[in-house]
């Protein structure tokens, strides 16, 4: 339990993080399209920087996941997206600046959520390639 906490709590930081940063460069006076790069490299960075944090397994166990992850993560929240269109919900995330950060939120929960399936889906794996080394000693 504790370690799910972690992962959550984590996960939605560095969300909020990249909300803050994110949030100063959009100030910066004549900062123009550019700005989605740099929040782009940031998400990047951040979810390269939880996965840092909290791998579990091997770099190439790791390198799958946070891969896997990433475009879980952008299918998401574009599919999220597209489902809340016309509700009340979807006008209070994606049409109000005053609840800009609950977005960032959100995707840092989806980072934790996705990266602990994904260690669940490994560690059966990783058993299973175990199991029938471990049933030939007699």
């Amino acid at each position: 339990m504790r370690r799910i906490a972690n992962h959550y709590t984590l996960g939605i930081g560095l969300g909020l993080l990249v909300f803050v940063l994110s949030f100063l460069l959009m100030r910066i006076p004549g900062i123009g399209y550019g700005v989605f790069a740099v929040v782009y490299a940031l998400i990047f960075f951040a979810q390269g920087t939880f996965y840092g944090l909290t791998a579990t397994h091997g770099r190439l166990w790791s390198t799958i996941s946070f891969v896997v992850n990433f475009i879980l993560w952008v299918t998401e929240l574009v599919r999220l997206e597209h489902l809340l269109e016309g509700s009340s919900a979807h006008t209070l995330l994606y049409h109000n600046d005053s609840s800009y950060l609950i977005r960032f939120a959100l995707g840092g929960a989806l980072w934790a959520s996705n990266k602990l399936v994904l260690d669940l889906i490994i560690d059966r794996i990783l058993e299973k390639r175990r199991a029938p080394a471990g049933s030939m000693e007699v």
